[in-house]
């Protein structure tokens, strides 16, 4: 779920905040770095393609640090490249404490 009439930043800042997640703005800042989404995190959702949409959802989802992370369809709509960008960011688990096993379903 994004927030489609605030910013990219805005919606992760949110959701940092939900979850308390601590140093969010540090890692809003890596993890936007490793999805490759910074160019576009000032811009409101609703003015973003679908893609950069499911990217930016990805994105929330790994800053919620939760123990286990279950992601249906996270490669619908992405193209390869980006899916397989994040198919080895869970594989080596390069995103903050994020320790717990993942079940992506296709």
């Amino acid at each position: 779920m994004l927030y489609h009439r605030i910013s990219s930043f805005d919606n992760l800042m949110f959701f940092c905040n939900v979850y308390r997640v601590p140093y969010y703005k540090e890692k809003i800042h890596d993890i936007r770095k490793l999805l490759g989404i910074e160019n576009w995190i000032e811009e409101y959702v609703e003015h973003l393609s679908s893609r950069m949409q499911i990217k930016l959802a990805l994105a929330r989802t790994m800053l919620s640090e939760r123990e286990i992370l279950f992601l249906d369809e996270p490669k619908l709509g992405l193209d390869v490249k980006t899916v397989n960008l994040f198919i080895d960011i869970i594989k080596k688990q390069e995103y903050h404490n994020f320790h717990g096993p993942s079940l992506i379903r296709n």
